[in-house]
């Protein structure tokens, strides 16, 4: 380490010839000697300087000055006053940075004029010190009386991290800005800082880290860099933080949660420690593997991080797509010093690939393109929007930081190390390779275009090696890089560099193709959400400019959150296919004519509507809302989770309409914004929420808005099974709204939301009051885990608007007429009034929940009904007949056969199917497959009887399958299937292995009874009635339809060779048909089954339960009936219950001609006889 020491000292001395840049950060160039071209990034950079010197210098400086007790005139920026110094320094290394990328000579005068000011400042003060947080705080902090929160130390709001940019901006505006002053003014300020942590004891330290504090392990590396003083090195990596910096050098995640932009500076720091001490191999492991963790699992496609402005666990990245506040424009800031820093330790090219992502497809969109405005959030919920800060009004964190991100473009075009030029970024720009005497041209329109031309410049020839960047992006072997006819492109890799080593000519050309290609890359574990890349650009779409609140900020807080309404999931556009079909078709997409990288891709969408969408760069899209990321499912996928999604859309975005202000515990921005008062207070997370509580004698308050509203209510978040001692009192402006006990009063493992309404005399007059939560003696008051005013609640109309939109759309595909499969008019005429009466409830504004909750029902019932008057037939219809034979009765002719001995028999009256002892069952034919692969509302009918002797356990025992395969196996073969070991229908495209949908009652069916099964499926619902009874209801979403043709269709075999057959079982009556039943026809058809089972019974005997000597029988085409009583009349139905005509029976033997069939016939003397015509 002495050695290290010696060297950097000397190196001190040497460095007073270098640029000050490169004393700093030696293989970057400086930024004096590279300049933009025209293109997307120079115009951000022309644009940022109009917007910097728009800016209120003395007003920015006006903390700093009342900190040293100078006079001035100027008054602070209101809207961020609480952190009132902040943005001065961001701006100080704006304004060196834009000198040193331009050489603006307003730039500079103003960057002077700031570091002459705040030399008066530091020289009044007389200790080094500069800064907008008051001296006595920090004469607190220096004797060891420390309190910290993630963001207040001791009452005020992160002051390490505020006085940081003052720390920052001087060092900047030497190393880029070649200001001699403000470099002995930072080493000055560095000096301060070091007698405010000098005294205390490491555990001291690392509690005052638990408050956020800034990039300072970062500036006191920089400052040991600069003097080669060791003690700026030792104080740098006091400033590590050990509970972070421990579990990253051990590799080891620990970033759920935490707020991203508290962790991405001490990341920073490490890289930079890592830098400067070859002995800290410790340093280097937890910035890289930060970077990684970062880069990998918790970016999205823009290279950006975090929501509401912190990492989500894993479980909870959906939330990305949920909340209003996506990545924060400061992170990408610091994750790009980040990435530049490890790349300066190892030029790998996946620190490249991520820095032009992140800069182009985060950082560029970050500026409004007309007139300059900063974003903080960069929402990913589909169809939201962003909003932009106004020059001299608005200040954020992301306002300090996007003011230097416009003027570093150049940076990391090129660096180099020893003879190598690194060649990292394709921007059109030229290189003064001082030491090498030498300038490089770089000629492009990328992205526009997928070219790059490098033209050297030199007076002599030069040998130096040249490094281009092949990115990961472009597909292997499709990368060119000619020189002189040569392609040095031709061996190497995705991801990695080209290297050319040679001596250089003056007007020596390198022609580099990189050709670009569609990808699809998913919202990090949240798969169904996918982004669209067109090589390294992220692709986005305008989707309109409704409700755009707030676009362009003012003075106020709360104006950095895109307000406007949230606009449901559930209507965003939507991405329909398989991820092979859908990249074939982004493959196809068409170019806009006349537009420069904008696509149409109508065949991607489901409706209309969106088939107009443009896909574009998201860093062109402004002033709209916008999409991102896209939901993306095959069509029965989307089906599967839209009622849903649709549910929980309705509830997110009804409580944020009826949300006036909002408090999310443990968040900083939300916490300071409501100005949280606390003492003896506790924070955490559980179930990825944060919570905050307050012990035995302390409290917790926040200031929330009520925009004058005078009928509020208090909704505040707990979790249901609190233990312990937890009653509190909720006070309003100190009065006692409500004394709370949460302990033992929901005893669930969720959370529960309890809303309080609040008495008008406490909101009278008011725009704001506070809420304390305080605990009574011994007790604890919460946790509580949000916290609202709301609006009174309207009336839950969801379920009836669903119901409503899904019948609506149901009626958009029937066909209406009097042909098979048909509805009548006058019935279709008649449900549309039905279904208006509902339309015309959901607009009354004196409906109760109750007469919402009773439509749903009778709307559900009249649909029911309605959808079982299609006309028709089964398309199914198979009946046993004497001597072994399967009748067909649909009259298709389906060829059904009885195998492995199974065989008809008489019961009574009745022809029933008897599968047999052994491996017996029915063979329905191919053509049964195909008739059922028409169908998508089908039901299936079947009275079945089981001995009570068989065993119907284990595997086996199918009572109906349709399969497209004679043997299925885990992976193989589409089915429908019915099996009564668990009474459960079942259906897979792709072997059992992949059943994804199936119903079941769970038990085994009943033995040694007959029973009666229908199955009926339509609108997505299933429905199993055993015996007209309900037993089982759910979600279907395949259909018939859906696995197609099925050529081995069976009664009483599995599609599954190991399977067992369905023995000792008679069957009787199966069919489907192409339709719902009525609940009276399923009660009809279960009648049926006591007649059956009298048959049973009594087998030589009627199946005439009653005993009424009256008789029926079918011989040649006719009905005959034999009249045992004076006076009868006789009414024939079909086999669904309908009535066909009615005979009175004036003969004693009355004979009726009818077409083969099934009929029931019914006398006025009690007789019930099923028939079969033949």
């Amino acid at each position: 380490m002495k050695f290290k020491v010696i060297f950097l000292s000397l190196l001190f001395l040497v460095s007073q010839q270098l640029v000050s840049q490169e004393q700093l950060y030696p293989d970057h160039f400086p930024l004096q000697d590279i300049r933009l071209k025209e293109g997307i990034f120079k115009h951000a950079m022309d644009l940022n300087i109009q917007s910097l010197l728009e800016y209120d210098t003395d007003r920015l400086l006006a903390p700093f000055f009342k900190t040293a007790g100078l006079h001035t005139d100027a008054s602070s920026f209101p809207s961020w006053i609480t952190l009132d110094g902040h943005v001065l320094g961001h701006y100080l290394s704006a304004l060196a940075i834009h000198y040193a990328a331009t050489g603006n000579a307003d730039c500079k005068s103003r960057m002077d004029y700031v570091v002459s000011e705040l030399k008066r400042c530091q020289t009044a003060i007389g200790n080094g010190y500069i800064g907008g947080v008051d001296l006595a705080f920090w004469n607190n902090v220096k004797a060891g009386n420390i309190h910290a929160e993630p963001f207040g130390l001791n009452g005020v709001w992160s002051p390490w991290y505020n006085i940081h940019k003052a720390f920052a901006g001087l060092r900047d505006a030497w190393a880029y800005g070649r200001n001699e002053d403000a470099k002995e003014m930072f080493l000055y300020l560095c000096d301060w800082g070091l007698t405010i942590i000098d005294p205390l004891s490491e555990s001291q330290m690392e509690t005052m880290m638990i408050c956020e504090y800034g990039g300072m392990n970062e500036v006191y590396a920089d400052a040991y860099a600069i003097s080669g003083d060791i003690k700026y090195l030792n104080a740098a990596k006091r400033f590590s933080h050990k509970v972070f910096f421990d579990k990253l050098s051990a590799r080891i995640d620990n970033l759920d949660n935490m707020h991203a932009n508290t962790q991405i500076p001490k990341a920073i720091g490490y890289a930079r420690v890592a830098e400067l001490d070859n002995e800290a191999t410790a340093y280097t492991t937890a910035a890289k593997f930060f970077w990684e963790t970062v880069t990998s699992n918790r970016s999205l496609a823009s290279g950006a991080n975090s929501r509401d402005e912190h990492f989500p666990p894993a479980s909870a990245c959906r939330e990305y797509i949920e909340t209003r506040n996506g990545p924060e424009s400061c992170n990408t800031y610091n994750m790009l010093r980040l990435t530049s820093n490890l790349f300066s330790m190892n030029p790998d090219a996946k620190y490249a690939d991520f820095y032009e992502r992140a800069m182009m497809n985060h950082t560029l969109s970050t500026q409004h393109p007309g007139h300059g405005g900063y974003v903080y959030y960069t929402s990913a919920r589909p169809r939201h929007y962003r909003i932009y800060s106004e020059p001299n009004v608005s200040m954020w964190c992301c306002v300090g930081t996007g003011m230097e991100n416009h003027g570093k473009y150049g940076e990391f075009i090129y660096t180099h190390s020893g003879d190598s030029l690194y060649l990292n970024l394709f921007i059109a720009s030229e290189l003064n390779w001082r030491e090498k005497g030498i300038t490089i041209e770089q000629e492009t329109l990328f992205p526009d275009a997928d070219s790059s031309k490098l033209i050297i410049k030199t007076d002599t020839p030069r040998e130096f090696t040249l490094k281009v960047r092949y990115p990961g992006w472009v597909k292997p072997g499709e990368m060119s890089v000619v020189c002189n006819g040569v392609n040095y492109a031709a061996s190497a890799s995705p991801a990695s560099y080209i290297t050319i080593t040679r001596t250089w000519s003056n007007n020596d050309a390198v022609e580099i193709k990189t050709p670009m290609h569609v990808s699809i890359e998913e919202l990090p574990n949240v798969p169904e959400y996918i982004a669209v890349m067109y090589g390294p650009v992220l692709l986005g779409a305008r989707t309109g400019t409704e409700h755009l609140a707030g676009l362009i900020a003012d003075e106020k807080r709360w104006i950095n959150y895109a307000d406007g309404p949230l606009f449901p999931l559930t209507e965003a556009p939507i991405i329909v296919g398989e991820r092979e079909e859908i990249l074939e078709k982004l493959n196809n997409m068409q170019a806009v004519p006349g537009k420069t990288l904008q696509f149409t891709a109508p065949d991607l969408f489901i409706l209309e509507k969106d088939k107009d969408l443009v896909f574009e760069p998201f860093f062109r899209i402004h002033d709209s809302r916008y999409m991102m990321y896209w939901l993306s499912m095959t069509e029965k996928e989307y089906l599967k989770v839209r009622d849903e999604m649709e549910r929980t859309e309705y509830e997110k975005i009804t409580l944020d309409e009826r949300t006036v202000d909002v408090v999310a515990p443990a968040e900083q921005q939300p916490e300071l914004d409501h100005q949280l008062q606390s003492h003896a207070s506790n924070l955490g997370y559980h179930m990825e929420e944060g919570w905050r509580d307050a012990g035995s004698g302390g409290f917790f308050s926040y200031r929330l808005r009520t925009d004058e509203k005078e009928e509020l209510f208090l909704m505040v978040r707990y979790w249901g099974n609190e233990s312990g001692s937890r009653t509190f009192d909720i006070l309003i402006d100190g009065k006692v709204l409500v004394t709370e006990n949460i302990v033992g009063k929901w005893n669930k493992n969720e959370f529960v939301n309890v809303e309080y309404p609040i008495p008008a005399n406490m909101l009278t007059g008011k725009s704001f009051i506070t809420v304390r939560f305080q605990p009574k003696a011994n007790n604890v008051a919460g946790g509580v885990f949000n916290l609202r005013l709301l609006t009174k609640k309207k009336i839950d109309t969801f379920e009836l608007s669903l119901l409503i939109r899904n019948i609506e759309s149901k009626l958009q595909k029937i066909n209406i007429g009097s042909g098979v499969g048909e509805y009548p008019e006058k019935i279709v005429g008649e449900f549309e009034t039905t279904l208006n009466a509902s339309k015309a409830l959901m607009e009354d504004e004196e409906a109760t929940e109750e007469d919402i909750s009773n439509e749903v029902a009778s709307l559900k019932k009249a649909y029911r009904n309605f959808l079982a008057e299609k006309t028709g037939p089964p398309l199914i219809h198979f009946q046993a007949a004497e001597n072994n034979q399967i009748i067909d009765l649909t009259g298709n002719n389906f060829n059904a056969e009885l195998k492995n001995m199974a065989n008809t028999r008489e019961m009574g009256t009745y022809q029933v199917i008897n599968l047999g002892n052994a491996n017996g069952y029915v063979d329905m034919s191919a053509e049964a497959g195909d008739a059922l692969a028409q169908m998508e509302d089908f039901s299936v009918s079947v009275y079945y009887h089981i001995r009570s002797g068989v065993s119907i356990v284990g595997r086996g025992n199918f009572l109906w399958t349709f399969s497209t395969r004679e043997n299925c196996s885990e992976d193989t073969g589409g089915y429908i299937a019915y099996r009564v070991n668990a009474q459960r229908y079942a259906l897979s495209e792709k072997g059992w292995g992949n059943e994804s949908e199936a119903l079941q009652i769970g038990l085994p069916a009943t033995k040694g009874k007959w029973q009666h099964l229908v199955y009926t499926q339509t609108d997505n619902i299933a429905q199993i009635y055993i015996n007209g009874e309900l037993k089982a209801e759910g979600k279907m979403y395949c259909t018939p339809s859906e696995i197609g043709a099925t050529s081995y269709n069976w009664l009483g075999k599995s599609p599954f060779p190991t399977d067992a057959y369905l023995r000792g079982t008679l069957l009787y009556d199966f069919k489907v048909m192409d339709r719902t039943l009525k609940l009276s026809e399923i009660e009809e058809l279960a009648g049926e089954v006591s007649r059956l089972q009298y048959a049973y019974d009594n087998p030589a005997g009627t199946s005439n339960p009653s005993g009424n000597s009256t008789m029926a029988w079918a011989e040649n085409n006719k009905i005959i009936i034999h009249r045992t009583q004076s006076i009868e009349t006789c009414q024939v139905y079909n086999v669904l219950g309908v009535s066909l005509f009615s005979v009175d029976l004036t003969d004693e033997i009355t004979e009726i001609k009818t077409q083969p069939g099934i009929y029931i016939v019914k006398t006025s003397t009690g007789l019930t006889q099923k028939l079969i015509v033949n």
